[in-house]
């Protein structure tokens, strides 16, 4: 599995905008081959700060995503709104744990279990990607 993880920061009135866009654009991103999830996530206490956490079944599915016109198109709508260089890292991991979470609709944070437990194995270079 690669999970890639993207953090950015765009004007603070531009991060409602950005974050609309991700959560929009996470819907055709489940959709394609080897995609295993898609998260938007904010940093609490900051203002501008607006990241993403994807999973792909394998290096190839992600390699066909930023080849694709929706990495792309994301890149043309995002890159204006930013205000420093994005930071990215991409890794390979191995499930050695995936736990189902409550059933029963209950919202009692106490039982709560996670969902996924990775082992990360190693990073990948950037240029393998590019």
């Amino acid at each position: 599995m690669l999970i890639a993880i993207v953090d950015f920061h765009v004007a603070a009135q531009d991060r409602a905008a950005a974050v609309d866009f991700l959560v929009e654009e996470g819907k055709e991103m489940i959709k394609l081959a080897g995609n295993a999830g898609h998260r938007v996530l904010t940093e609490a206490g900051s203002e501008t700060h607006v990241g993403l956490i994807h999973e792909w079944k394998t290096p190839e599915d992600f390699s066909a995503y930023i080849a694709s016109p929706l990495f792309t198109r994301s890149g043309e709508v995002l890159r204006p709104m930013m205000i420093a260089p994005p930071a990215s890292r991409r890794l390979l991991a191995e499930t050695f744990e995936d736990v189902d979470g409550l059933t029963d609709g209950s919202a009692q944070w106490d039982r709560l279990t996670p969902t996924r437990s990775f082992r990360i194995s190693r990073r990948l270079p950037p240029s393998r990607f590019a």
